[in-house]
């Protein structure tokens, strides 16, 4: 039997079936009633509405007081804050106010569980909160690596193309990792991820039939493993694999039972990023459907020199005394709205293609893409170019330019009259480096200490969060980083730097 505390939760037919399944159930309808309550000092689960930003700290305090019981919440809505609340203060699940019996009677179980299982320290714990997108993979593992006492530990995430990819492993060095990737069904993990169950091994693969024709050469200094996939729900997100070599002690059955619990974490951290990157594209779609006016407008224009010359040639092909010097003239300005048209659509094209292609380009080449892509959006700011030898490096050239357009959109989006945005490059060492400054107002230092953030464009008007915060991704990916810094009154810089090959001989 269980102690489970309601706090706020406005369906009495839970704590009925609660009740029913031979739990001891507190209802109360606040946090300020649960503190008041005896009964809150010693609860294994706690189910609670998502509570307001300031009683977050309150409920926190109950958590603590009441020894670290777990935690689920019910949102009212589906919003991104309700599972930043929930990540914040290490909730098992984050569910809707009004979830399917199934829904609410399976998240009971696996909270429940995962208390009965809980490592005997609080303090052994993992910490996720507060972790960039990029950063998280490297997180999982240590902590993995520390918390289930593992000699190593890898994570493989699930791709578009329905491949697991290697996403971080100890030991090995970032720049193999893209090339690592597997089948669902293939090899250890691959099998793991198919079944959905998780796996205790100890012994060679051979004798084991779940892995029935898979080679244990690549194992052959491993004495026992963890292999888990990490779902939500039926959704599979990706699979952790956890080792200890030969000599030490072998992962045993309350390990795979702690496992359980750190891959409740695990999900919630990943299921967190998922969620800012949903609405980061659902910004990114915006923000596209924008650009694709600026730029049916920036068409409309070529379009219509191009229909006047051709207009005005047939005319004159008409008479009997053409003017062939005029003519000549309306021929040529066609060609260049054409080219113009031509130049528009094949930026368009790189920018939306969005493709993980990489390859040797010209850096400043996509800022130039970027540039007239931007140029269509960021109507009464002067842009300056100022790029004059080639950068190569290695990369995906459309994303490259989707960061780029979205940190000259951030430079023109200040409304002031005269704005200029100057952007230049230049190589500096095994770097290139470009910069992106507007001579708007500027932003305050606390300001600058959260640009990056995600959802830093709803508190601040100058700048789109998201777009900064892609941007910095999108250029991360590619082994460089983008740096920021600002003062009231002078403007922005954007400093964006890359790895660069050398110049050619």
């Amino acid at each position: 039997m269980s102690e489970i505390l309601l706090i706020g939760v406005g369906r009495p037919e839970f704590g009925q079936w609660l009740e029913a399944t031979g739990h001891e159930v507190t209802q109360v309808s606040s946090l300020e009633e649960a503190a008041r309550s005896p009964k809150a000092a010693a609860v294994d689960l706690i189910i609670a509405a998502t509570p307001a930003r300031n009683e977050e700290s309150q409920l926190a305090g109950l958590l603590e007081g009441a020894g670290h019981p777990v935690l689920i919440l019910l949102a009212s809505s589906p919003r991104l804050e309700d599972a930043r609340v929930g990540f914040r203060l290490g909730a098992a699940d984050v569910l809707p106010s009004d979830p399917t019996s199934e829904t609410f009677s399976e998240a009971v179980s696996r909270a429940l569980t995962r208390r009965s299982a809980a490592p005997e320290s609080v303090d052994a714990e993992p910490d996720f909160a507060g972790r960039e997108p990029f950063e998280l993979p490297r997180a999982i593992v240590d902590a993995a690596c520390r918390v289930l006492r593992a000699d190593d530990a890898s994570l493989m995430l699930l791709g578009a193309d329905e491949r697991l990819h290697l996403a971080y492993s100890c030991g090995l060095a970032g720049e193999f990792y893209q090339e690592i990737s597997i089948a669902l069904g293939e090899r250890v993990a691959g099998r793991i991820a198919q079944t959905g169950r998780p796996a205790l091994i100890g012994g060679a693969l051979e004798e084991d039939p779940r892995f029935s024709g898979v080679s244990s050469e690549p194992r052959r200094k491993v004495g026992s493993s963890i292999v888990f996939p990490l779902k939500h729900g039926e959704r599979l997100l990706g699979v952790l694999n956890l080792n200890r070599k030969h000599g030490s002690i072998s992962f045993a059955p309350p390990d795979l039972a702690r496992a359980s619990v750190f891959a409740t974490q695990v999900v919630l951290a990943l299921e967190n990023v998922r969620l800012l990157k949903q609405v980061a594209s659902g910004e990114g779609m915006h923000a596209v459907g924008r650009i694709a006016a600026a730029v049916a407008h920036e068409i409309n224009n070529p379009t219509g020199w191009v229909l006047s010359n051709l207009g005005y040639l047939r005319d004159e092909l008409l008479k009997p005394e053409m003017a062939r010097e005029e003519m000549q003239g309306a021929i040529e300005d066609a060609f260049s709205g054409m080219h113009r048209i031509r130049d528009i659509v094949r930026d368009f094209q790189i920018l939306i293609a969005g493709d993980g292609n990489h390859s040797y380009f010209d850096l400043n080449e996509a800022i130039r893409a970027a540039s007239r892509i931007a140029g269509a959006v960021v109507h009464g700011a002067a842009v300056t170019l100022d790029l004059p030898s080639p950068l190569t490096v290695m990369g995906s050239r459309s994303r490259l330019s989707q960061a780029f357009v979205n940190l000259i959109v951030n430079a023109g989006s200040e409304e002031s009259p005269g704005r200029k945005i100057s952007i230049r490059s230049h190589r500096e060492g095994a770097f290139a480096m470009a910069t992106v400054a507007d001579t708007g107002r500027g932003i305050t230092a606390a300001q600058l200490a959260t640009l990056f953030d995600p959802t830093f464009g709803a508190r601040g008007p100058r700048f789109a969060g998201l777009g900064l915060s892609i941007s910095r991704d999108i250029i991360r990916e590619h082994g460089g980083d983008l740096l920021a810094r600002s003062q009231e009154g002078e403007g922005t810089v954007l400093t964006v730097r890359l790895p660069s090959e050398p110049d050619p001989a």
